[in-house]
């Protein structure tokens, strides 16, 4: 029991015990108290959480973390407390175990940690002050069994019988822990002031633009986790450099490698190598290193505008696809040239390694499979040239992607295992099997069973299971004009999901054949269409646990959705074991400004009718800054970001205006990087500012007082 001045233990078949933590308790009650040495504490706002069956941690009001450890004789009696101080942490107004070793400290005047606790023994009992109160009897005869029980030092050896050696179990139970901070949780209340001012840190290329973002200053905290929190709205990049491309309408940057650089093939971190523009009549090509240059000569397509370009055989080879054909290069060298004259153009490619899927101006589907050469030549594209996906209705978008969390499946995860025969296939365990064991009837575990438990699972029916290892899976999601979403399987491209009335934006997708039958879900698709068409489709796995999201844009709307599993009865094997949920957020594609404050270039991007078509909007992106995520581009362009606790946020970047294209950097002169193209047709390479945290709603840096004051005395910039 916590009282604010006293500490008491309380046992209805023991005698009370209880220790004065301060002088306070003399005058304050008459409940017998010992003095606890060496602690001058209160336990006013005090917070506890046990660690072990006699180990308590204590968070007091001031952030001190200390362990209270309940020290017991033979007879489980608690004889006194240990108050170790541990550490000092934040004001805490919770605690909690999240598992073994860790810690849970919530504050709402600062920032919530996760602790990792660990157990270490003093390095010498004899010099602690205070830890036990006992008489010196007592203590003698922990020395003596701390000592290996040196039986000349007890006093009674009738009590060794009778009671063992557990007097050694206390010294044991002294132990001290030590505290490490895993991860925190931002909080910047309260707020007691706020100001508004210009922006810090602002590249000189957005210091003409009149409508620049502001920020806000405000205090946060209290006391020792008192900061000044700085926040702004939206994101501004720092650029690093900027080219004046005029008529560039799409970008790409491809990994590759030239023919005297073939040692660099194994490098541990890829830079890109090439940057492919595409305009309107013909292709450009640079190469990026210390310094940009174009390429005159190269296996790339320069006479023509280029679709789509990526790298295909994990980053060992480029392919760049056109309206009327596609190929396969190694660096700068062309391996392969496919024509595609299908009668209609190509307008669109979406790349899955190996698969690469293009789809022409009239909805036709064509796939092709990357796969080694048995000439000699290393690698060559295999075109699929009878895909059974059905071309009516007409299909407006398509996306093709691997399921890297392994979420998508068609059998439920309780019959993702195989049979295994119980007959022993090695001769050691045929062995064992053969012989009783003794050991299984005294300790309740043979050997035979350590070796089958350490390989497989044993049911009751004798038959061992073994979890199967699940590979990367490869699938093809389609969009078309009726409003039906449709996903297949790679590379046999069989239906397996499908959800009628898609654009509508319901809050969970569902697979049709879940209510209807096939023959009721054909006609429904066929003649309920929507007004709006799925202009562009994503699916995209972000975070650490990289689960599969899908993005499509409608019009001027953004839907984003999320998968999870989900078994669907009498279908295993058939169709796909997984819905979707909607996630809210507030994007908007369209430009916010109001016509009066938009200048003659933001007008002509007012909307996505006026755009580049077959420019696509949604640019995933791995490993910027640390960040994965989806760049958004249009009037009005956003970072879709996941963190590292699985949180998506939405930040926009206005600072700018609108953004025709956009694609990720990674070189030496700007690592883990950006490219993109502004209204003005200026190529701007630059950087995410590492001084701020985009896991919070908004962008955000916390500056401490002292590192403020540090700063305005030692800067000769102004504050």
């Amino acid at each position: 029991m916590f009282a604010v001045n006293s500490l008491l233990y309380l046992n209805q078949s023991q005698p009370p015990y209880g220790v004065s933590l301060n002088s306070i308790t003399s005058v304050s009650t008459e409940f017998l108290l010992k003095v606890q040495d060496g602690v001058r504490i209160t336990l006013d706002c005090v917070h506890a959480v046990f660690v072990s069956s006699d180990k308590l941690v204590l968070s007091l009001r001031g952030g001190e973390l200390y362990v209270l450890t309940l020290m017991v004789d033979g007879m489980r009696v608690v004889r006194s407390f240990h108050l170790d101080k541990a550490a000092a942490s934040v004001l805490t107004s919770c605690m909690c175990t999240c598992g073994d070793g860790l810690l849970f400290l919530g504050s709402r005047l600062g920032n919530s940690l996760l602790l990792r606790y660990t157990e270490k023994l003093p390095e010498d009992l004899s010099n602690e002050s205070g830890l036990v109160d006992e008489e010196p009897v007592s203590k003698k005869r922990k020395l003596a069994a701390a000592d290996w029980l040196d039986l000349s030092s007890l006093d009674d050896l009738d009590e060794l019988e009778v009671y063992g050696t557990s007097v050694a179990q206390s010294d044991y139970q002294l132990t001290q822990y030590t505290f490490e901070v895993c991860d925190s949780l931002l909080n910047i209340g309260p707020c007691a002031q706020m100001v508004m001012g210009e922006p810090a840190f602002l590249s000189e290329e957005f210091h003409s633009n009149d409508g620049h973002d502001l920020e806000l200053v405000t205090t946060s905290g209290y006391g020792k986790n008192g900061a000044l929190t700085v926040l702004q709205r939206r994101i501004r990049p720092q650029v690093v450099t900027t080219f004046e491309l005029p008529g560039c309408v799409n970008m790409w940057t491809v990994v590759g490698y030239d023919s005297s650089e073939q040692s660099e093939l194994d490098s541990s971190e890829q830079t890109h190598m090439f940057l492919i523009l595409s305009r309107e009549d013909s292709s450009m090509v640079l190469k990026t290193g210390q310094e940009i240059m174009e390429l005159d000569q190269s296996g790339l397509n320069t006479r023509e505008p280029t679709v789509f370009a990526g790298n295909v055989g994990s980053n060992r080879y480029v392919v760049q696809v056109c309206a009327r054909g596609v190929r396969l290069l190694d660096g700068v060298k062309q391996l392969q040239h496919i024509p595609l004259d299908v009668g209609s153009p190509i307008i669109s490619c979406s790349l899955a390694d190996p698969y690469v899927v293009v789809m022409t101006e009239d909805s036709q589907v064509i796939m092709l499979v990357l796969k080694p050469d048995t000439h000699g030549t290393g690698a060559r594209l295999v075109v699929v040239t009878k895909p059974s996906v059905p071309l009516s209705p007409r299909i407006t978008a398509l996306c093709c992607f691997s399921d890297e969390s392994r979420t998508f499946t068609l059998t439920h995860s309780s019959e993702r295992t195989e049979s295994v025969s119980t007959q022993p296939t090695s001769t050691l365990e045929s062995i064992v099997a053969s012989v009783e064991d003794e050991d299984e009837l005294l300790y309740g575990e043979s050997l035979a069973s350590k070796i089958t438990s350490s390989q497989s699972c044993s049911h009751s029916d004798g038959t061992h299971y073994r979890e199967p290892e699940l590979k990367l899976s490869y699938w093809l999601a389609v969009c078309r004009d009726t409003g039906t979403l449709e996903i297949y399987t790679l590379p046999d491209l069989r239906l397996c999901y499908s959800v009628n009335n898609f654009p509508n934006g319901e809050h969970v997708l569902t697979d049709s054949v879940e209510y209807l039958d096939e023959q009721m879900d054909v006609k429904l698709g066929k003649y309920q269409e929507t007004n709006y068409a799925v202009e562009e489709l994503l699916f995209v796995c972000l975070g650490g646990r990289r689960l599969p999201f899908i993005m499509a844009r409608i019009n001027e709307d953004l839907l984003i959705y999320e998968s999870f599993v989900y078994h669907t009865p009498n279908t295993s094997g058939i169709r796909l074991q997984v819905r979707f949920k909607k996630i809210i957020h507030e994007l908007l594609l369209g430009n916010r400004k109001p016509p009066s404050a938009q200048t003659k270039g933001e007008a002509r991007l007012d909307s996505a009718a006026d755009w580049h078509s077959g420019v696509p909007w949604l640019r995933p992106f791995d490993d910027i800054s640390g960040y994965s995520g989806v760049f958004v581009c249009g009037p009005s362009p956003h970072w879709v970001m996941m963190t590292s606790r699985g949180m998506l946020r939405v930040h926009p970047m206005s600072v700018d205006g609108p953004v025709t294209c956009f694609t990720a950097f990674h070189n030496v002169n700007c690592p883990k990087g950006f490219l993109y193209f502004n209204r003005h047709g200026e190529l701007r390479i630059c950087v995410l500012p590492t001084h701020l945290s985009y896991d919070a709603a908004w962008p955000v840096r916390k500056v401490t007082s002292l590192s403020l004051l540090h700063y305005i005395f030692t800067t000769t910039e102004p504050v």
